[in-house]
């Protein structure tokens, strides 16, 4: 993937050095290869490391089935924003603007009028045709109901660890003590951690296997607890997160950035204490535990009945209560998952990419299917 940073609003009529290079650097055969390709402009904002994820998701689904030539523009911060792309493996060209920038890219750069009062400085974004894509794609566009979208469930695309850095990053993983041949789940549930010992508990002792817990305070209890890893929850801690997640046997937790991201990752995932599941999973088969929504006057509904009422869709009647899960509600989902994944011994090795049919553009609006391929737990 080639990489480039935009210059700041002081200088919207020239692209950053590196850029500037990258492009110079295209033969004249590339050049003519990459004019012929359908060009795809893709704009990420995001307001969270997950809604990043979910746009990097979205437009990879939308753009996989026309093999076109696809440059993502973003402003590069937060910083997760960079290492997620990189784990983007349908991004073709990266174009980064300062933090501080007040524009993203100039508009005018795809002004092809003769008299554009603002041109890009270099030839070749005009000679491997950058200013006139065939698609462009904004952010408002990408907050699509991932569940919903239709064919996603069924050919996800899929992001992956960097390949300069996985080797590293596993490593790194290894070194706080996980054997690479002696699987693990990985948790991140809000608030203390101490609230789940039945569950870690059964995960180590009755499965077999090892915790991973991810960004939650380093609570005494589990401290103690042989068969247990933490990871802290600092923005520098992201890599190892991501890692821990990709590699997990399962992934169970109610928090939205990591649920996101073990779907885009296609780690079998469970979202649990849920109120809402759109946008943070999509994977056929993964499996959505909701709060216990009891209507007025009314006994608690399982998820499925809460999703069929459409309480999850939308907010819970006025009056309603919404109680958290039980123990034994979590540790029979953890069971679930531990058998649809069977067979593994060690850490989870990267899934096969699930090849999609190709298309000749894409459809306004947005397919979308009436029932996600999830699970909502009976």
């Amino acid at each position: 993937m080639n990489s480039s940073k935009i210059p700041d609003s002081t200088a919207p009529d020239r692209l950053g050095d590196d850029f500037a290079q990258r492009l110079k650097a295209f033969t004249e055969s590339e050049k003519a290869e990459k004019s012929k390709a359908r060009k795809v402009i893709v704009f990420f904002a995001g307001e969270g490391l997950g809604d990043f994820v979910r746009q990097n998701m979205a437009a990879a689904a939308l753009t996989r089935p026309l093999s076109a030539y696809v440059a993502a523009i973003f402003k590069n911060h937060p910083p997760y924003r960079e290492f997620i792309t990189q784990c983007n493996p349908y991004i073709n060209l990266e174009m980064k603007a300062d933090p501080g920038a007040d524009v993203t890219i100039p508009i005018d750069w795809f002004d092809i009028g003769v008299f554009a009062p603002v041109k890009c400085s270099e030839p070749q974004w005009e000679e491997i045709r950058l200013d006139q894509p065939d698609v462009i794609l904004l952010p408002g566009m990408l907050r699509c109901d991932l569940a919903r979208l239709s064919g996603l469930a069924e050919t996800p695309p899929l992001l992956r660890l960097p390949p300069e850095r996985a080797e590293h990053l596993s490593k790194s993983l290894a070194e706080r003590g996980l054997d690479p041949n002696h699987w693990f789940a990985c948790l991140h549930v809000s608030g203390n951690p101490e609230s789940h010992l039945p569950l870690i508990s059964h995960i180590i002792d009755s499965q077999g296997g090892r915790v991973v817990l991810i960004g939650a305070p380093e609570a005494a209890k589990t401290l103690e607890m042989k068969g247990v890893v933490h990871l802290s929850q600092s923005l520098n801690s992201l890599p190892d997160h991501v890692t821990a997640i990709s590699q997990a046997r399962y992934f169970m937790g109610d928090v939205y950035d990591s649920t996101v991201l073990a779907s885009a990752f296609r780690t079998p995932c469970a979202a649990t204490n849920a109120l809402q599941y759109a946008g943070r999973m999509w994977n056929k088969g993964d499996v959505v535990l909701a709060k216990r929504i009891a209507e007025p006057g009314g006994k608690p509904l399982t998820t499925r009945a809460a999703f069929e009422k459409g309480y999850l869709d939308e907010a819970p009647p006025k009056g309603a209560k919404c109680l958290e899960n039980t123990t034994k509600e979590l540790i029979a989902v953890s069971d679930h998952m531990r058998d649809l994944t069977s067979g593994r011994q060690g850490w989870r090795a990267k899934p096969d990419e699930i090849n999609v049919e190709a298309a000749d553009g894409v459809a306004f609006p947005f397919p979308m299917r009436d029932k996600p391929l999830l699970t909502f737990w009976e």
